[in-house]
């Protein structure tokens, strides 16, 4: 998909989901990132995105990340526990 449609944000998001579930962090972040140009409003590509810059240790990166993602959607109970764990 992303070849024939590369600014289809919503193959980036689960793209990014794949890749971070795989553990592969650095590279569900560049995909996630993509995805949250294409698609700003995407709070599950910001929650992701925020996981992977929690797993690679980048809690000042990740914080706002999870903030962004409770911003667009303030019931997200994930990103809420994931900034929560962040900020112990």
């Amino acid at each position: 998909t992303l070849g024939r449609h590369p600014q289809h944000a919503p193959a980036y998001v689960g793209l990014g989901m794949i890749l971070g579930i795989g553990e592969r962090y650095a590279d569900a972040e560049h995909v996630l990132a993509k995805a949250t140009t294409l698609a700003p409003q995407a709070a599950d590509a910001w929650r992701w995105l925020g996981v992977a810059r929690h797993k690679l240790g980048r809690i000042d990166e990740a914080v706002p990340a999870y903030r962004q993602a409770l911003a667009l959607k303030p019931a997200n109970a994930l990103a809420a526990a994931h900034l929560g764990e962040a900020l112990v």
